[in-house]
């Protein structure tokens, strides 16, 4: 494992990121750019896979309206986006299996959270603190095995489908 700058260029803007590079995928560890309200996370950086964004990579980056995630995403680490208080959508794609505890605490601006068709739990407090609105849309999926306690803590909400 190396530990690696990488920027690249989405939309006009110059991204950048600290990582790990290992051999055969990249771990997303700190975002370093301010001010860009939409991002796109790359599929492939330094020619291998993005696989996992890194605890507290995205940590209070309130500035943050929309992410777009890469389908070579499998993992979001505990508290990789939170405190990102501007997200108003998360539409997860369906190769996320693993998204670890507190990982989206904070996000006050939900109103919509699609999960991924391969997430079989939904650990302890990943939208605590959300406080999301009774007209928010959280789309479950048909393979979610366990919901552990206190997902949703301090959120409202009833429109589960």
């Amino acid at each position: 494992m190396k530990k690696t700058r990488v920027t690249y260029a989405d939309e006009g803007n110059e991204l950048e990121f600290w990582g790990e590079e290992h051999d055969d995928h990249i771990r997303l560890t700190r975002y370093k750019t301010k001010d860009v309200k939409k991002i796109h996370i790359p599929e492939f950086l330094l020619g291998k896979p993005v696989t996992v964004i890194g605890r507290d990579c995205f940590f209070n980056h309130s500035e943050l309206l929309s992410v777009d995630f890469p389908k070579t995403l499998t993992h979001i680490e505990c508290g990789a986006f939170m405190l990102c208080k501007g997200i108003t959508e998360l539409v997860f794609p369906d190769e996320i299996t693993v998204i670890d505890e507190y990982a989206f605490r904070d996000c006050t601006g939900l109103t919509k959270i699609v999960l991924p068709a391969n997430l079989k739990c939904l650990k302890h407090g990943i939208f605590s603190f959300c406080y999301l609105s009774e007209d928010a849309e959280i789309v479950l999926n048909e393979g979610l095995e366990v919901i552990e306690q206190h997902v949703f803590y301090s959120s409202v909400s009833s429109n589960f489908t």
